[in-house]
């Protein structure tokens, strides 16, 4: 029946010029509800059947499937615009005018911006072709037209061609009003402040329910009303600024929610609902907004949106609560004191003890929490409970009325949120506290209430209404992981200032450096390297010549004899000394220094008598086995010859060299007499030939210059000797010794010369090179080494051992690489060791010399 009828009109309107049929579907809501209700009441009086709105619609789709074929013979398809034209048509419906320029510019910022970042923007993604169709839909993006032409075109409440006009001209309104001029319009630059574009969006996509996310996540007029009165991407932005003020947050996330009006109804399963992260990187950089900040924003979605998801692949929004809900409750819910607890606990495990190293003492508030009682150095880790510190109330206190008697034991570690004053005023040291160090206590602050917070819902989340599946299925227990670590990095960098106990100023500071999540061993290396760079730590790596006649200089200040008991308590009461690592080293400072001939050891003495009971000196040691105990009596060889006490000290010139350098430790430049005389110090009758011979070896091995001239002089001399020419300079008289480094910081040494000079501060690349010349001389080496010692190592068995090669070139290594890499597995350093390797003329193409460089490198 219905076919034969519209068969029949169609064929009038044929016959009869001027006639036109259109047909419509039509439902009871839309703009002919009214003539659906009179079909429907047409149809309940035809069939004597009560017909309403809906039986209607059924009704007319079976007679729409009858007469479709009817229709089919006399319709013609007509498609008014093309996809690729309608952006174009957009434009002049809504400007009266489009300068083509403009549009080819900011096509070509685009190509630029794309250029730089192809590996973040969509599969497939062909440059040119996009260019070509940014600029025909100028000024408005393609991103946004196929957001409006093609997703929410699918849904059925949306007005194809009346709601794209309606919703780009809000955009442009909005902008215009704002004053903002962007390169191109993006969905991003839809106005979520403008109600009207918010209905527009939400109440004609029938997405109502979306409001809530909207105003929570990304922000509308009706954001100011929560308790938070900002959403959550406007507290990211603040939190993460942009450098050209850019809401970039708020941006993306806008763009997700607007990508998630469409197929809400089939979710993830359908292919318009979401967008992958390519696409959103896509639609909503900018030349001003780069693809890796969108890519930013993005992942910040997972820790702080409230409704806006990550799964197969999308991001999109729902009306469903992520797990950041609870999580943003429990944080809020952390009192500053559940904080500061977590953080203590943190900063315990920064710094732990070992068996030699200092005492650690945490949460350190008052100074009685650091004792004063013997043992080994204490290290007070103070606690980030205190906004300003005095290290000399702590030093010098052990309680706020009482004296501390060893002083020289207290070491604190102090959190860069902690202010540490100066001993003479009120002013802090290091001005940390504002706005610095506000910034870094709340960052970590931020740290802690997230671990504390994914802990509580991970132990127990049904308590917020989450389920474990949850859990799993946002790899929690894996970004709970990533988030302790990232605190445990962040603290172990918070232990910034070591402050160590000084003479004038009561204390001095250093500042560790570490690489960021290094504690335990790592951590005590840092502060051992620290201190014992600033010579304030004696461990048992740095007991050597130059520090024992450093200390020598101390135990005998005031007179040519201390007790060994006195001499300890120097050690822990006296600020300007250095500090013990362990109490064992002291017996074996007294022993060393008796070996050195730089004092002397009294045993049993009897002032009636006059004599020691026993005497030990360089030509008679301390035993192996005997331990020096406090009553023993040190003095110096000078006061031993003046009271008739032991043998005349006879030196090795090993010794002459080693008084030498000590010289040049405590001054970078010395006069012959100069060397002379500390030499004298030890052995009135030295022989001065020796001594100059021990200065003209060192020149020679390259560790100091030689020079006729002052010792504090700036112009460079005409001569400045050392390496092999050393030999020749015996004759001189007035000759002075200066060390390497003085003679490079005068700039003495010329900027061009390339010797390589490997010594004893590079021990391990040169026991390295050891074992493997034999190797690296088989692949092509061709490298003369002009010097090759290694002094006084000790062999299996205790044997001491010295190898001194001179001029060894491919030949001799080939001969010698057996013995070499033998020697290099069985010798053991000894604080008295030295090496040295020198290159006169490297060749950088040689491996043996690339070898050098890249070790020096790391």
């Amino acid at each position: 029946m219905p076919g034969a009828f519209f068969m029949s009109l169609f064929e009038h309107a044929r016959k009869n010029p001027g006639i036109a049929i259109v047909v419509s579907l039509a439902s009871v809501q839309d703009a002919f509800s009214a003539e659906t209700s009179g079909l429907a009441r047409m149809l309940t009086e035809a069939s004597g059947k009560e017909m309403g709105g809906e039986d209607a619609i059924i009704k007319q789709e079976s007679a729409m499937s009858v007469i479709s074929t009817v229709l089919a013979r006399d319709e013609t398809v007509v498609i008014p615009v093309q996809a690729k034209d309608l952006s174009s048509v957009l434009a002049k419906r809504l400007f009266e005018s489009i300068d083509p320029a403009e549009a080819r510019r900011s096509a070509e910022e685009y190509r630029e911006l794309y250029r730089r970042n192809a590996s973040l923007l969509p599969p497939g993604f062909r440059l040119d072709d996009y260019v070509e169709e940014m600029a025909s839909s100028y000024p408005f993006h393609p991103t946004l037209v196929e957001l409006l032409n093609k997703k929410l075109s699918t849904v059925p409440t949306f007005q194809r061609t009346r709601g794209v006009l309606r919703i780009l001209a809000l955009a442009v309104r909005s902008l215009w009003l704002k004053e903002r001029d962007p390169s191109a319009i993006h969905a991003c630059h839809l106005d979520f402040m403008d109600s009207r574009t918010v209905d527009e969006l939400f109440g004609r996509t029938d997405n109502s329910a979306l409001l809530s996310v909207v105003n929570a996540d990304v922000g509308t007029a009706d954001t100011s009303l929560l308790k938070a009165g900002r959403s959550n991407a406007e507290i990211a932005d603040d939190e993460n600024r942009h450098p050209l003020g850019v809401p970039y947050h708020v941006d993306t996330w806008k763009t997700v929610l607007l990508h998630s009006l469409a197929g809400q109804s089939q979710r993830l399963s359908s292919t318009v609902f979401g967008i992958a992260e390519t696409d959103a990187i896509l639609a909503t950089a900018r030349p001003e907004l780069t693809p890796s900040q969108v890519q930013e924003a993005l992942k910040s979605i997972s820790e702080k949106a409230y409704y806006l998801h990550f799964g197969s692949g999308r991001y999109y929004a729902d009306t469903l609560p992520s797990i950041n809900v609870p999580l943003s409750s429990i944080r809020k819910s952390l009192t500053e004191e559940q904080l500061c607890t977590e953080l203590e606990a943190k900063l315990r495990k920064v710094v732990t003890e070992d068996r030699r190293g200092f005492s650690v003492v945490a949460d350190v508030v008052e100074p009685q929490h650091i004792p004063d009682a013997p043992g080994r150095p204490v290290l007070a880790l103070l606690s980030p409970r205190l906004k300003t510190a005095d290290p000399a109330v702590f030093i010098t206190r052990r309680q706020h009325d009482q004296p501390r008697i060893q002083q020289n034991r207290v070491f604190l570690l102090v959190p860069e949120i902690v202010s540490i004053k100066r001993p003479s005023d009120d002013r802090t040291l290091f001005d940390v506290r504002a706005p610095e160090a506000e910034v870094v206590l709340q960052e970590i602050y931020d740290l802690v209430r997230s671990v504390l917070a994914m802990k509580r819902l991970q132990d127990a989340p049904n308590d917020y209404s989450i389920t474990h599946e949850q859990l799993r299925a946002h790899d929690f227990k894996a970004k709970l992981a990533e988030r302790e670590k990232a605190l445990e990095t962040r603290v172990s960098r918070l232990c910034k200032y070591l402050v160590y106990p000084s003479e004038d100023q009561v204390f001095s500071v250093a500042e560790i450096r570490t690489a960021g999540g290094e504690g335990g061993e790592a951590m005590r290396t840092q502060i051992r390297t620290a201190l014992q760079n600033v010579g304030k730590l004696l461990s048992e790596d740095n007991i050597n010549r130059a520090t024992l006649s450093g200390l020598r200089d101390l135990l005998f200040e005031a007179s040519d004899r201390i007790t060994v008991g006195d001499a300890q308590k120097r050690f822990y009461e006296r600020r300007g000394w250095p500090a013990l690592e362990s109490l064992e080293l002291l017996p074996r400072i007294v022993s060393e220094g008796v070996r050195q001939g730089l004092w002397c050891a009294a045993v049993g003495f009897d002032d009636q008598e006059a004599r020691p009971d026993r005497f030990f000196d360089a030509g008679n040691q301390v035993p192996l086995n005997e331990i020096p105990d406090p009553d023993w009596l040190l003095v110096t060889p000078e006061g031993a010859r003046k009271r008739g006490w032991g043998s005349e000290p006879r030196l090795t010139q090993r010794d002459y060299r080693d008084l030498v350098d000590g010289l040049l430790q405590k001054r970078p430049s010395a006069r012959f007499d100069e060397a002379l005389s500390e030499v004298g110090r030890v052995n009135p009758d030295a022989d001065p030939d020796q001594v100059k011979e021990a200065m003209i070896d060192l020149a020679r091995h390259g560790r100091v210059h030689i020079f006729e001239g002052d010792p504090d002089q700036t112009e460079r001399p005409d001569r400045l000797v050392s390496g092999a020419a050393a030999v020749s300079v015996g004759a001189l008289d007035n000759i002075v010794v200066i060390s390497d480094e003085e003679a490079g910081r005068r700039g003495w040494k010329g900027h061009d010369d390339r010797r390589i000079v490997l010594d004893k501060d590079e021990l391990d690349t040169i026991l390295s090179l050891t074992r493997k010349l034999g190797p690296l001389y088989a692949r092509g080496a061709t490298t003369v080494i002009d010097r090759f010692e290694l002094f006084d190592f000790e062999l299996p068995g205790g044997t001491r051992m010295s190898v001194e090669l001179g001029m060894i070139g491919p030949d001799s290594i080939r001969h010698l690489s057996e013995m070499l890499e033998i020697l290099s597995d069985k010798l053991v350093p000894t604080s008295e060791s030295d090496a040295r390797l020198e290159i006169d003329d490297p060749d950088d193409e040689c491996p043996l010399v690339r070898e050098i460089a890249e070790r020096r490198r790391h």
